[in-house]
């Protein structure tokens, strides 16, 4: 019997021993899966391995971010933090039309929900979620 390792997809390593000696065929052939004793075969890959827990995350205190309307620049975005904190808070440019907000004070998610809606030019307000490594 001669060892022949099989790659399967999705990379799943299958290790197998034929019954064909290694003198009825030739070294380049492979034997069809008609001819394989799959009697001992040892499957290696991911039957083996357990899915990662997904990162943590928690949101930044007092960091929201404000996506606007195109074109409105940061006004919509300052009208919502003088509302909310009067002059104790950040605007910091992150992509076009989405802005990182940040306060002093954090008002809280359910503050700047109530808020952010009445201001006309805003589009959408999260909190900033920080993703950390699960330490690959």
């Amino acid at each position: 019997m001669r060892p022949i390792f099989w790659i399967a997809l999705g990379g799943v390593a299958v290790y197998l021993l034929s019954k064909k000696s290694a003198g009825t065929a030739p070294a380049a052939s492979v034997p069809s899966p008609s001819t394989i004793d799959l009697t001992g075969a040892i499957a290696l890959g991911p039957a083996n391995i357990t899915a990662a827990a997904p990162p943590p995350q928690s949101a930044a205190p007092g960091e929201y971010l404000v996506t606007v309307v195109s074109g409105t620049g940061t006004g919509p975005v300052q009208q919502l933090g003088s509302s909310l904190a009067g002059s104790n808070y950040s605007v910091k440019p992150l992509v076009p039309d989405v802005y990182l907000l940040t306060f002093g004070n954090d008002p809280g998610p359910a503050k700047v929900e109530a808020i952010w809606r009445a201001i006309p030019g805003v589009r959408a307000v999260q909190e900033n979620i920080v993703y950390q490594s699960a330490g690959l």
